[in-house]
C-alpha cells in the first residue's frame, strides 16, 4: 500500500489527496468530506483535528518520535536551529513511520472500519 502510493507521487507527481478516479481535492475539500462522513455515521460529530490527533496518538503508541511525528504531520518542528539549521529531510524516518503505521492498519479489525462510497 505504501510503497503504491510513493509510486503515484514519485512517478506521476500526483498528491496523495486524490481519489481512485484520479480528482484531485482542493484545499477546502477534505473539512467537508470529514463533516460529511461524520453526519453519515449518524454518531458523534468530528472534524479533522480529531482524525489528526488520533494519527499523533496512535504514532505515539507505535513508538515514532515526537520529532518524526511533527514532520510527518504538516505542522513540522520548530525554532531557530530545525527553521535555519537543520536541512535533513527526515525522509527515512518518515518512511520508517509510515510503515509502522501501515502495519498497525493492516492488523486493525476490519469490522471496525467503516467504509464510505459517494
Amino acid at each position: 500500500m505504501l510503497d503504491a502510493l510513493v509510486a503515484r507521487v514519485t512517478v506521476r507527481g500526483e498528491s496523495l489527496l486524490c481519489a481512485s478516479n484520479d480528482r484531485c481535492m482542493v484545499e477546502t475539500t477534505p473539512g467537508k468530506r470529514a463533516a460529511a462522513i461524520a453526519a453519515a455515521m449518524a454518531g458523534a460529530p468530528f472534524d479533522l483535528r480529531d482524525i489528526r490527533r488520533t494519527c499523533e496518538t496512535l504514532l505515539a503508541s507505535l513508538g515514532i518520535s515526537t520529532d518524526t511525528r511533527a514532520q510527518l504531520l504538516p505542522h513540522g518542528l520548530t525554532g531557530v536551529q530545525s527553521v535555519h539549521y537543520d536541512r535533513h529531510t527526515y525522509a527515512q524516518e518518515k518512511r520508517a513511520a509510515l510503515v509502522a503505521w501501515e502495519a498497525f492498519l493492516l492488523r486493525t479489525d476490519s469490522s471496525r472500519v467503516v467504509n464510505f462510497s459517494r
